[in-house]
């Protein structure tokens, strides 16, 4: 039985890229699912296997620690052209 790893409500297509990429490079198999027209199903990644949770979690946890890191970066960025 499948088990949810990251709710992607909000998330944008480039970030969701990376955990895409992220969990295939660490060999997590995984589905997406979408809120659908009406917008009430769940948006989510979901692992196929549900002992890899912990590993996936991890691997989610380390790409958005980069993630962050990496808008953080952008963001003092662009305010340091503006100033």
């Amino acid at each position: 039985m499948g088990r949810r790893v990251f709710n992607t409500l909000g998330a944008s297509d480039e970030e969701l890229e990376g955990l895409r990429q992220a969990l295939d490079g660490a060999e997590i198999a995984f589905y997406e699912t979408h809120a659908g027209f009406w917008g009430v199903g769940t948006p989510a990644l979901w692992i196929h296997d549900a002992t890899q949770y912990d590993t996936a979690r991890g691997v989610i946890n380390a790409f958005e620690q980069e993630w962050g890191n990496t808008l953080s970066e952008e963001t003092g960025s662009y305010i340091s052209q503006i100033n």
